[in-house]
């Protein structure tokens, strides 16, 4: 039998209900039957922060096969556990914001790690190192070891909540065959399960940009900011990230405060998952007061999974590739003018 103390546990800052694949009191992943495809081990449920168990719309839940299935429902709503709730608010708020102690050590920890990553070497190839370090530092992108990343979340008042660490490839695309994790799992802290953010909040908090463009993806939030400061290309806009479809509603409902007043532009993958991130982003904006909203086409053709980022990277490799060629035919001019063949290179020329 479950304890009393253990079953009124509620994370600091957290809603009601959170769709996970583990259950907060053991830490154990736990996952169901799909209710519509029929496939089990990939339908995650609803937790009930409020009673301390699983809500009890069982049919509440979202399907890990977003894109052949893309079952999703919110638990029809259960008042019988909020006045247990508010009893054990007070203490819980006081240990998770004790938790957040740790958690900013360990971004600074991480901040001051200058280890090689592929990623970030990647990003080298893209946009040089210095430009790379600023945003990196500025949005919070740590590496962790050779091949993870750690994208960090920050709460309104600049202190590190967690990360979000998924492995790369040196070609910068995302290692499936490993999963990611979240950095307060590595802690084992006790009843900490914190609310999700926006990825760049960090840099948005003193940012004075009208136009905020959200994206899916970390990556391509950081990809979007440094073509920006290099080329000039979306000028007055600020890139912020929701980590993917899965994160979509609760990082914009933590979030809510920063959208509105400003233009809000969406930036979803060419897919199905994207389409539908779209429409769900569009409903959940929908209740900000004062803000536009410009619900911009996915990039690409349609079902590739073609994203902003995929953009970017074709635009700075084509930009490359017109200032190399500016280069040679200028060096080839001076050579030229120094009595050489059009097309003479020395021998080891770095062309």
């Amino acid at each position: 039998m479950m304890s009393d103390r253990r079953r009124r546990i509620v994370p600091y800052g957290a809603q009601q209900y959170q769709l996970t694949s583990k259950n907060p009191l053991t830490g154990k992943t736990v996952k169901f039957c799909c209710p519509q495809c029929g496939h089990k081990g990939k339908f995650s449920r609803y937790w009930d922060h409020f009673a301390g168990d699983w809500s009890r719309d069982t049919l509440a839940g979202k399907c890990d096969r977003v894109n052949s299935c893309g079952y999703e429902k919110f638990p029809d709503k259960d008042t019988s556990s909020i006045t247990r709730h508010f009893r054990h608010t007070v203490h819980t708020q006081e240990r998770a914001e004790t938790a957040l102690v740790p958690m900013n050590d360990r971004w600074e920890e991480w901040r001051a790690n200058s280890v090689r990553n592929c990623l970030k070497e990647w990003f080298y190839s893209m946009f040089g190192k210095d430009l790379t370090d600023n945003v990196w530092d500025e949005y919070g992108a740590t590496a962790v070891g050779g091949s993870r990343v750690a994208f960090w979340q920050f709460s309104g008042d600049g202190m590190a909540i967690t990360a979000r660490i998924i492995p790369y490839m040196p070609d910068g695309h995302r290692d499936k065959g490993r999963t990611m994790y979240w950095a307060h799992n590595t802690l084992k802290i006790d009843g900490y399960n914190p609310a999700k953010h926006l990825f760049g909040l960090r840099y948005a908090i003193g940012c004075t940009a009208a136009k905020i463009a959200v994206v899916e993806s970390e990556k391509s939030a950081l990809l979007c900011e440094c073509a920006r400061r290099q080329y000039g290309i979306f000028s007055d806009y600020m890139f912020l990230a929701t980590g993917g479809a899965t994160f979509l509603q609760s990082t914009l409902d933590g979030d809510r405060t920063l959208l509105g007043g400003r233009d809000v532009y969406l930036f979803p993958d060419s897919d199905k998952a994207g389409r539908q991130w779209k429409e769900n982003a569009a409903k959940h904006i929908a209740g900000v007061e004062d803000c536009a909203h410009i619900y911009a086409e996915e990039i690409g053709a349609d079902g590739s999974g073609y994203d902003i980022g995929d953009l970017i990277c074709d635009f700075v490799r084509e930009r490359q590739c017109e200032e190399r060629e500016t280069t040679e035919r200028t060096l080839d001019d001076i050579l030229v003018f120094f009595g050489f063949p059009s097309g003479y290179r020395p021998k080891h020329w770095l062309f």
